[in-house]
């Protein structure tokens, strides 16, 4: 006998942000079939009725595959020839089915104000509604002895088979970071994955992915179903403890919608609830196992980092007391350079003062042989001028003695004439001739005291006979030299 059971919680971050419940599940089990059944509106900004495109896949999803279902004989022997074909053509039937459904919704409810404002918002374009409805859809179908599967988008999709195993059997691969395949786009048709299998399993099981993304593995997200399959066999408990778990993971985990449905068969469950429970225990115990071995791992590794660490740490002792011996040995090598320096420094002072003494000795010699030299030339120009006084005088006195004595030639010159004239005479006898001869002669010697000097340049020069002594033999140089 095929149950069925759905579960649809409110994401945590959907609440908090005012925002509806996307997801959407439904199941419809019939004598030889159960049908499973979630979507996911997309969240985007310009899916303004994702919501309603989620419940609309849902529906069409449960209505396509029972259409298909109702002639149960003749389904079963056509999609085991060609499961492929049958699937495709499926998928085809409800893409048309829930096209047509929102297409009817738009035509009856057409976009409120709000609505029309979102849009004017991003920009978006009234016409091209069928995005106003994006979504992903999972569906799951069991039959008596054989099952199947279609997804568009991506989310969880399990199968519990007869000996508890727990298998995956399509994901979607078009979906990639920052897209996800969806109904409402045109291609869609060509994003549709499927599969076929035979056999009766105990519980197929389709979940949106706010589930999936709660688990930290693959594995303990498989477990999860096997520990769902159990439960299974009390629907009212079941129910409950779902919800309140679902509650929590979107709480805790992922915050966004999680919607799971599951078609199952009772009676098997029931049957082999034993070997489930065993096979839960036996996955706690890996689990448990697992985590041991994660933990003691985890010790390892602490205990290998907590080695490295103290390693790193005795050999960053180790480079920082090399470093303080280096940097030891430089402050000592930059004391005794600067040592050296002022050594130096000292010496150069040392030596400048020296120098400075020196030169301050030999300013003062140089000042007292200055004050020497001008001591003996001021005595030199007061002898220059004492001697030019002398010599003035003298060629004074000498002019004077000159003038008297021209004068006194003159008068003799005079008297001579007359004399002459008397020699002249005949009546003069010749001792008077002689006699005024030596007169004349005497009268034309030099007078006494008086030397002539050579000419310099035209000019005569006299002096006393005790100043012709003291001054150099040889022609007397020029006035300016003389004076100098």
């Amino acid at each position: 006998m095929f149950q069925g059971m759905k579960c649809v919680v409110h994401g945590a971050d959907h609440i908090k942000n005012q925002m509806v419940c996307q997801d959407a599940a439904a199941y419809q089990c019939g004598k030889n079939y159960g049908i499973a059944v979630v979507a996911d509106g997309h969240g985007g900004a310009k899916y303004i009725r994702s919501d309603v495109g989620s419940k609309k896949a849902t529906e069409c999803a449960v209505a396509t595959v029972s259409s298909y279902m109702e002639d149960y004989d003749r389904f079963a022997a056509e999609i085991r020839r060609n499961p492929d074909y049958i699937l495709r053509h499926m998928g085809e039937q409800f893409l048309a089915r829930w096209t047509q459904a929102v297409e009817d919704y738009n035509d009856e409810n057409p976009l409120t104000e709000e609505e029309k404002l979102k849009l004017e918002k991003i920009k978006g374009n009234e016409e091209n509604f069928y995005s106003f409805y994006g979504s992903t859809v999972l569906v799951a179908v069991m039959g008596e002895d054989f099952h199947f599967g279609f997804l568009i988008g991506d989310g969880g999709f399990a199968v519990v088979e007869g000996n508890g195993e727990v298998k995956i059997p399509i994901e979607d691969k078009n979906s990639r970071a920052n897209y996800t395949s969806s109904i409402c786009s045109r291609n869609a048709i060509d994003a549709l994955t499927w599969f076929f299998a035979e056999g009766r399993p105990m519980a197929m099981c389709v979940s949106t992915d706010g589930l999936i993304k709660s688990f930290d593995s693959e594995k303990d997200f498989k477990d999860y179903h096997v520990l769902l399959a159990t439960m299974l066999s009390d629907m009212e408990k079941c129910q409950v403890s779902l919800e309140k778990n679902l509650t929590k993971r979107t709480v805790s985990g992922s915050g966004d919608d999680i919607s799971i449905s599951v078609a199952f068969d009772q009676e098997s469950i029931i049957e082999k609830r034993e070997m489930l429970v065993s096979i839960i225990e036996k996955n706690r115990a890996e689990k448990k196992a697992q985590e041991e071995a994660i933990r003691l791992e985890r010790i390892k590794r602490a205990k290998e980092q907590e080695r490295k660490r103290l390693e790193e740490e005795r050999k960053r002792q180790e480079e920082e007391r090399r470093r303080q011996e280096e940097e030891r040995r430089r402050q000592q090598e930059q004391m005794r350079l600067e040592e050296e320096r002022i050594k130096r420094q000292e010496q150069k002072l040392l030596y400048l003062e020296k120098v400075r003494r020196q030169e301050q000795k030999r300013l003062e010699d140089s000042k007292r042989r200055i004050s020497q030299l001008n001591a003996e030339k001021e005595r030199g120009q007061q002898a220059m001028q004492e001697k030019r006084r002398m010599d003035f005088s003298v060629l004074e006195e000498g002019i004077k003695r000159i003038g008297n004595h021209l004068e006194t030639g003159k008068r003799l010159f005079e008297k001579l004439t007359l004399d002459e004239k008397r020699v002249s005479d005949e009546t003069a006898s010749p001792e008077d001739k002689r006699t005024l001869v030596e007169r004349f002669a005497d009268s034309m010697e030099e007078p006494s005291g008086i030397r002539k000097m050579e000419e310099d340049r035209g000019v005569f020069r006299f002096m006393t006979d005790e100043a012709a002594e003291e001054m150099p033999k040889g022609p007397l140089k020029n006035s300016q030299e003389n004076d100098e």
